[in-house]
């Protein structure tokens, strides 16, 4: 994936420099997404951001993120909530409707493979389906659109996953199974009184995986 970035200051938009991206190393099947340019944003209302980008021949899907000035792109560890907030594009422009006026932003737009290469299942261990203790806010608008058999490995005490969020998300998804980890959080760390080792819940996590990921081949 690669990206550029620019800030929101008070609403009004100021490009940052030395905004591009370099693309990420890995083949990918037909060849790397590349860089989108040009991207720009204007006030839409005192709590909206319009957003828009030129994208790279080829390139149809994105995403878009969002961090105060100064925050890290890097998530904090669980449980403390992320400053990062993701939204994704089909399409070279998006609008985020939950901006603070008084506030600084930094984001960036980055491009996703193109559809169709040949990835032959998706195992995901504990799913970022909200911010920490902000259920109401999910990011589950683009799994409806994952054709592939999904595997979702998730522990029944993770703070950035409510399972009762994720149940009906994932009667939306045409090839969507759930392993729960009970017990766990985030990271699928149990605690003492479970009496479970981080190496022995781990040994179950990497069965369960590549039980299910051998049945793909």
């Amino acid at each position: 994936m690669t990206s550029r970035r620019l800030a929101v200051l008070g609403g009004f938009c100021c490009a940052l420099a030395a905004a591009d991206c370099s693309a990420q190393p890995q083949a990918q099947a037909g060849g790397a997404p590349k860089a989108p340019s040009g991207l720009t944003a204007t006030t839409a209302t005192r709590s909206a951001v319009a957003l828009s980008w030129t994208a790279a021949a080829g390139d149809a899907h994105f995403v878009v993120e969002r961090k105060p000035l100064g925050a890290s792109w890097t998530p904090p560890p669980a449980p403390k909530p992320s400053p990062i907030v993701t939204m994704n594009a089909d399409g070279t422009s998006t609008r985020d409707d939950h901006v603070d006026a008084r506030a600084t932003y930094v984001y960036r737009v980055r491009a996703l493979a193109a559809a169709g290469a040949p990835v032959k299942g998706l195992l995901l261990l504990g799913y970022p389906l909200h911010p920490a203790g902000r259920p109401d806010e999910p990011r589950s608008d683009h799994l409806a659109s994952i054709a592939i058999p999904t595997l979702f490995v998730q522990g029944t005490r993770d703070a950035l996953c409510d399972l009762e969020r994720l149940r009906p998300v994932l009667k939306t998804m045409s090839r969507a199974a759930l392993h729960t980890i009970e017990g766990g959080d985030h990271s699928f760390r149990k605690p003492r009184r479970a009496g479970q080792t981080d190496a022995e819940v781990w040994t179950q996590v990497v069965n369960v995986s590549a039980r299910w990921l051998g049945g793909l081949v």
